[in-house]
């Protein structure tokens, strides 16, 4: 038996489980509602697999398929700009290696110094440069001081800039 208040009928006792204007009437036997939870991480946008197939491989028809992709996924929140610092950077290192002045340490040791370039973007640039940075990171890590590989990193990253402009993604305009 439940105990009431002296000044409370039973009939109102039984009023106070009943949902107040503040309270959301829950539904029963239903979990929350679709689309209501926290979203699904999205997938990565090129696996292990894919990079050494890229680079180590020259899967050049995985490439334009995983650069396309790529370029799309991100035509919202990465602005040229942004890629374009990377992408400059690997080609002054690839020129580097052409002119053979660098011996091929050089190279590996300049793909290194190219990495917290990278981390300070992805940190600065979070929904944008920030899900590029593990493809990235792998796909320097693949070259290894290989020349060949290198040549496919900059394909590979012209791509990518390439299917993103294709793809309407942002180009940051400077007025005259």
């Amino acid at each position: 038996m439940v105990a009431q208040s002296p000044d409370r009928s039973p009939a109102q006792a039984d009023d106070s489980a009943a949902p107040t204007a503040t309270q959301p009437q829950r539904r029963p036997g239903r979990g929350p509602r679709p689309g209501r939870g926290p979203r699904p991480p999205a997938p990565p946008l090129a696996t292990p697999r894919d990079i050494e197939a890229i680079i180590v491989d020259g899967d050049v028809q995985r490439m334009v398929r995983k650069a396309e992709e790529i370029g799309r996924r991100l035509r919202e929140p990465l602005q040229a700009a942004q890629l374009r610092s990377i992408y400059a950077a690997l080609r002054l290192i690839e020129t580097e290696w052409q002119s053979a002045a660098a011996g091929s340490s050089d190279v590996s040791q300049r793909l290194t110094q190219l990495r917290p370039k990278i981390a300070y973007l992805a940190a600065k640039h979070r929904t944008s440069i920030g899900p590029l940075r593990p493809v990235l990171e792998m796909s320097i890590g693949r070259v290894e001081s290989n020349g060949a590989r290198l040549v496919r990193l900059v394909d590979f990253v012209t791509a990518i800039l390439a299917y993103h402009r294709a793809a309407g993604g942002e180009v940051k305009t400077t007025s005259s």
